[in-house]
């Protein structure tokens, strides 16, 4: 045990290296950083954002939700939906229109 951990650990009497100070020469660990750092957190947005960017009244996006035309998550107890899945609501919204010869 004592071979492996000197192949590690090149402290000994002769270079007056303790565990201690070894260590505090070690670089930091750039992966767990950068892995750290490349983390952000997911963007949603509230019913109300998009009803005030003109994407529909509150109640109406309510509706697409509670019809399955729309995916929304809970945050906080408040319900908020991605750009992915606004995206897809858009698109399918777009394509029901022109089917219906674009009448309502």
């Amino acid at each position: 045990m004592r071979d492996l951990i000197g192949e590690m650990y090149p402290g000994d009497a002769r270079t007056g290296l303790t565990w201690h100070t070894w260590w505090a020469t070690m670089p930091p660990c750039e992966v767990q950083m950068a892995t750290v750092a490349s983390i952000s957190p997911p963007v949603v947005y509230s019913l109300r954002d998009l009803s005030d960017a003109g994407y529909g009244s509150v109640d109406t996006l309510r509706r697409a939700i509670r019809e399955g035309r729309l995916e929304a998550v809970r945050v906080g107890g408040r319900l908020k939906v991605t750009p992915e899945t606004l995206d897809a609501y858009l698109r399918s919204s777009a394509e029901r229109y022109t089917r219906d010869g674009g009448a309502r």
